[in-house]
Protein backbone atom coordinates (compact mmCIF):
# COMPACT_ATOMS: atom_id res chain seq x y z
CA UNK A 1 0.00 0.00 0.00
CA UNK A 2 1.61 3.40 -1.30
CA UNK A 3 1.74 5.73 1.53
CA UNK A 4 0.06 9.50 1.83
CA UNK A 5 0.70 12.68 3.17
CA UNK A 6 -1.22 12.98 6.40
CA UNK A 7 -2.20 15.56 8.70
CA UNK A 8 -1.01 15.23 12.43
CA UNK A 9 -1.83 17.74 15.26
CA UNK A 10 1.16 19.53 17.12
CA UNK A 11 1.49 18.93 20.48
CA UNK A 12 3.08 21.75 21.33
CA UNK A 13 1.36 24.66 19.48
CA UNK A 14 -2.06 22.99 18.57
CA UNK A 15 -1.62 23.88 14.61
CA UNK A 16 -1.86 20.90 12.19
CA UNK A 17 1.00 20.16 9.93
CA UNK A 18 1.45 17.65 6.98
CA UNK A 19 3.94 14.68 7.27
CA UNK A 20 4.78 13.57 3.69
CA UNK A 21 5.01 10.20 2.23
CA UNK A 22 8.43 10.88 2.06
CA UNK A 23 9.10 11.97 5.50
CA UNK A 24 7.23 8.27 6.26
CA UNK A 25 9.57 6.27 3.87
CA UNK A 26 12.38 7.55 5.82
CA UNK A 27 10.90 7.27 9.43
CA UNK A 28 10.33 3.54 8.15
CA UNK A 29 14.00 3.26 7.06
CA UNK A 30 15.01 4.13 10.44
CA UNK A 31 12.97 2.21 12.02
CA UNK A 32 11.22 4.64 13.93
CA UNK A 33 7.73 3.41 14.55
CA UNK A 34 6.37 6.45 15.92
CA UNK A 35 4.94 9.63 14.38
CA UNK A 36 6.66 12.91 14.84
CA UNK A 37 4.22 15.15 17.25
CA UNK A 38 5.83 18.14 16.87
CA UNK A 39 5.46 20.44 13.70
CA UNK A 40 9.35 21.10 12.28
CA UNK A 41 9.12 24.81 13.82
CA UNK A 42 8.39 22.98 17.30
CA UNK A 43 11.04 20.61 17.10
CA UNK A 44 13.82 23.09 15.53
CA UNK A 45 12.89 25.29 19.09
CA UNK A 46 12.86 22.42 21.26
CA UNK A 47 16.10 21.08 19.47
CA UNK A 48 17.84 24.33 19.81
CA UNK A 49 16.80 24.78 23.48
CA UNK A 50 18.40 21.30 24.25
CA UNK A 51 21.14 22.10 22.81
CA UNK A 52 22.08 25.69 24.14
CA UNK A 53 24.98 26.59 26.91
CA UNK A 54 22.18 26.78 29.51
CA UNK A 55 20.68 23.47 29.03
CA UNK A 56 24.34 22.01 29.35
CA UNK A 57 24.13 22.92 33.39
CA UNK A 58 22.59 19.89 34.16
CA UNK A 59 22.33 16.50 32.73
CA UNK A 60 21.42 16.91 29.18
CA UNK A 61 24.04 15.53 26.75
CA UNK A 62 26.98 12.49 28.29
CA UNK A 63 30.37 11.76 26.72
CA UNK A 64 33.18 13.63 25.11
CA UNK A 65 33.56 16.85 26.86
CA UNK A 66 30.27 16.89 28.82
CA UNK A 67 31.66 14.06 30.73
CA UNK A 68 30.04 15.90 33.97
CA UNK A 69 26.52 15.42 32.05
CA UNK A 70 26.69 18.92 30.70
CA UNK A 71 28.15 20.84 33.63
CA UNK A 72 31.36 22.53 33.76
CA UNK A 73 34.42 20.94 34.56
CA UNK A 74 35.63 19.60 37.40
CA UNK A 75 38.36 21.65 39.87
CA UNK A 76 41.76 20.64 39.51
CA UNK A 77 44.31 21.01 42.64
CA UNK A 78 48.12 21.24 42.48
CA UNK A 79 49.84 18.66 44.48
CA UNK A 80 53.11 17.31 44.91
CA UNK A 81 54.31 13.54 43.70
CA UNK A 82 55.18 12.28 47.22
CA UNK A 83 57.78 10.04 45.56
CA UNK A 84 59.18 12.10 42.59
CA UNK A 85 58.32 15.81 44.02
CA UNK A 86 56.24 16.76 40.30
CA UNK A 87 53.73 18.77 40.01
CA UNK A 88 50.50 17.20 39.19
CA UNK A 89 46.89 18.21 38.94
CA UNK A 90 44.33 16.02 40.90
CA UNK A 91 40.14 16.15 41.35
CA UNK A 92 40.31 16.70 44.98
CA UNK A 93 41.51 18.85 47.28
CA UNK A 94 44.63 17.17 49.00
CA UNK A 95 44.41 16.89 52.84
CA UNK A 96 48.23 16.17 53.74
CA UNK A 97 47.43 12.85 55.05
CA UNK A 98 47.68 10.56 52.85
CA UNK A 99 49.98 10.89 49.74
CA UNK A 100 49.29 12.01 45.95
CA UNK A 101 51.15 10.51 43.16
CA UNK A 102 51.89 11.11 39.50
CA UNK A 103 50.65 8.42 36.90
CA UNK A 104 53.76 7.20 36.25
CA UNK A 105 54.31 6.51 39.98
CA UNK A 106 51.28 4.75 40.20
CA UNK A 107 51.36 2.61 37.36
CA UNK A 108 54.70 1.39 38.77
CA UNK A 109 52.92 1.24 42.29
CA UNK A 110 49.72 -0.84 40.83
CA UNK A 111 52.32 -4.03 39.43
CA UNK A 112 53.50 -4.06 42.65
CA UNK A 113 56.30 -2.31 43.38
CA UNK A 114 56.79 -0.32 46.94
CA UNK A 115 58.58 3.07 47.12
CA UNK A 116 61.84 1.89 47.95
CA UNK A 117 61.76 -0.70 45.63
CA UNK A 118 61.02 1.94 42.69
CA UNK A 119 63.73 3.80 43.97
CA UNK A 120 66.17 1.05 43.90
CA UNK A 121 65.19 -0.05 40.66
CA UNK A 122 64.48 3.69 38.44
CA UNK A 123 65.87 6.19 41.01
CA UNK A 124 64.35 9.20 42.65
CA UNK A 125 62.62 10.13 39.58
CA UNK A 126 61.15 7.23 37.56
CA UNK A 127 58.32 9.27 35.57
CA UNK A 128 61.98 11.53 34.14
CA UNK A 129 63.41 7.83 33.35
CA UNK A 130 63.57 8.49 29.46
CA UNK A 131 61.09 5.38 28.00
CA UNK A 132 59.60 4.50 31.31
CA UNK A 133 56.14 5.42 29.91
CA UNK A 134 56.53 3.76 27.00
CA UNK A 135 57.30 0.81 28.52
CA UNK A 136 54.73 0.65 31.41
CA UNK A 137 52.14 1.46 28.30
CA UNK A 138 52.95 -1.16 26.07
CA UNK A 139 53.39 -3.13 29.30
CA UNK A 140 56.93 -4.62 28.90
CA UNK A 141 57.57 -3.47 32.94
CA UNK A 142 56.39 -6.59 34.85
CA UNK A 143 54.24 -7.12 37.43
CA UNK A 144 56.59 -7.58 41.03
CA UNK A 145 56.94 -11.74 41.31
CA UNK A 146 54.06 -12.94 43.44
CA UNK A 147 51.85 -10.10 42.63
CA UNK A 148 48.40 -10.74 40.60
CA UNK A 149 47.31 -8.00 38.66
CA UNK A 150 43.64 -7.97 37.88
CA UNK A 151 42.75 -8.08 34.07
CA UNK A 152 41.52 -4.50 34.45
CA UNK A 153 44.09 -3.06 35.37
CA UNK A 154 46.90 -5.12 32.51
CA UNK A 155 44.12 -3.38 30.20
CA UNK A 156 44.50 0.02 31.47
CA UNK A 157 46.71 2.59 29.26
Amino acid sequence: MALQDRLIVCRDCGREFVFTSGEQEFYQSKGLQNDPVRCPECRSVRKSIRTSPEAEAGYVRYGGAASFGGRTPRQMHPAACAMCGDMIEVPFLPRGDRPVFCTTVKRIMTLGYQMDEIQQRWGIHPCQVEGINQDLRRGLIPPKPGVEIPDFERTRS
